[in-house]
């Protein structure tokens, strides 16, 4: 399989899930997507967009690379784009964790096996 997650970085600590989907979907068609918090909740203005397909991430990336993203309170940056390799991940609050234990997959593969 090729590679559908795309990690994003230097987007405003004002931008939020909703704004990137808008911005990600006109490229290709979103799976999901996560701004990296902190423990209090906040941006740290990072995160990673998974496409419905491997075309669709390179797509993002070759068209959004550097696209101007103008945050809630007028802050304007240029969204910078590198394909992510390895899994979504779960986020610290362990949502994902929670899921994955709940159907049976207790132990996640170490992080050496590639």
């Amino acid at each position: 399989g090729g590679q559908r997650i795309v990690f994003f970085h230097n987007i405003g600590f004002d931008v939020e899930e909703d704004d990137l989907r808008q911005i990600f979907e006109e490229a290709a068609s979103v799976s999901r997507i996560r701004i990296h918090r902190d423990q209090s909740g906040h941006s740290r203005g990072h995160g990673r967009c998974e496409f419905v397909t491997d075309e669709g991430a390179a797509q993002a990336l070759e068209q959004l690379q550097d696209y101007p993203i103008t945050g809630r309170r007028g802050g304007r940056r240029n969204l910078h784009l590198k394909m992510h390799t390895g899994a979504f991940g779960e986020d610290r609050r362990g949502e994902e964790t929670r899921a994955s234990l709940a159907s049976g997959a207790a132990l996640r593969p170490a992080r050496a096996a590639r």
